[in-house]
């Protein structure tokens, strides 16, 4: 037992270090946890976590969030029955989101659910996340050489295969979209698509110049010299892939 609340009679609740963000550290500790013989009132560490988010956040403007994690095997006395309807005023107080989460049964017993109700939470089970967890496998892929050179060592041609170490992949990019309402009951999301026309400089009010008579120019000084395809095809560098010592 070590909390601030162990003088008024909150046995059984052990508060490792005080709030803080999530580390390294706190998933090592939470991962060597032993499930011991003795029994923990769950309301008890409610009470003790609303507490220290009271105490510690009072007046900031954040999200405030708590996870119960439990079995479900507790049982709601006549006193925790009269504490819940306390316990649930605090919570909208204080703003906090509560999440449950039942270790084991893949049904809420009675006393979560009456827990859940009284506070608003929400209630997860850890035998869902197994089952989504298990889908998730790694996909077999073969290695595919990236070029097949010969090594040239003098007079000496070794036949080699290069292979990448590691690829970035990078997320896919984000896409505008426009929402809207014409010829539909209720509000559809549409990509966006640009369209881009080309006019001459000297006929701004002509027709769009088609792409076969269009070039590419680079800015040089103040002045945009064209360079065409086949220029670009003839500097174009090519070589040969191979590996000489």
């Amino acid at each position: 037992t070590l909390n601030d609340l162990q003088a008024d009679g909150y046995q059984g609740v052990f508060v490792p270090r005080d709030l803080c963000p999530t580390d390294a550290q706190l998933l090592r500790y939470v991962n060597d946890l032993s499930v011991a013989d003795r029994t923990a009132d769950c309301l008890d560490a409610m009470i003790v976590a609303l507490d220290m988010l009271h105490k510690r956040t009072a007046g900031q403007k954040i999200h405030r969030r708590v996870f119960l994690l439990t079995d479900g095997a507790f049982g709601l006395t006549e006193d925790d029955l009269t504490c819940l309807d306390e316990v649930g005023r605090q919570v909208a107080t204080l703003d906090v989101t509560m999440h449950i989460v039942v270790v084991g049964p893949s049904e809420a017993p009675p006393s979560v659910t009456l827990l859940a109700k009284c506070c608003g939470a929400q209630v997860l089970f850890t035998a869902q996340w197994q089952q989504l967890l298990n889908v998730i496998h790694s996909q077999g892929v073969s290695q595919m050489s990236k070029s097949r050179p010969d090594l040239e060592v003098g007079p000496v041609r070794i036949p080699v295969h290069c292979f990448l170490k590691a690829r970035r992949v990078p997320l896919p990019t984000l896409s505008k979209r426009a929402k809207g309402t014409v010829a539909h009951t209720e509000p559809i999301e549409m990509k966006v698509q640009a369209e881009r026309s080309y006019f001459a400089i000297d006929d701004a009010d002509g027709e769009d110049v088609p792409p076969e008579e269009r070039t590419k120019a680079y800015r040089y000084g103040k002045e945009l010299v064209p360079f065409a395809e086949y220029d670009a095809t003839a500097m174009k560098y090519e070589c040969d892939k191979c590996l000489q010592v």
